[in-house]
């Protein structure tokens, strides 16, 4: 049960800096201060759920979709490359 409540809450806080960052754009309503506290915490949330469900390709994306916003472009491919073969490992089965 811990994994899915990280795994929704890490969803939750990155679909908050996504409009954050669109909203931004127009008038800065996130410090860059609150915009990198909350990617840690979306990435916590998602760690916990890769950690805890090795097969969970969709947090394994959205990982990488935080080191993207980390600027970690490396281990985002890494994650995005997770992502991709667990979800096809998923699929053959």
């Amino acid at each position: 049960m811990g994994q899915i409540s990280n795994y929704l809450e890490a969803d939750r806080i990155l679909k908050n800096i996504d409009k954050a960052e669109n909203k931004n754009r127009a008038d800065g309503s996130m410090s860059r201060k609150q915009r990198d506290e909350e990617i840690d915490k979306a990435f916590m949330g998602f760690s916990s759920a890769c950690v805890d469900n090795p097969e969970f390709a969709l947090a394994y994306y959205k990982r990488g979709k935080c080191y993207m916003l980390m600027y970690d472009y490396k281990r985002a491919l890494y994650d995005f490359s997770s992502a991709f073969f667990n979800q096809d490992r998923l699929e053959s089965k």
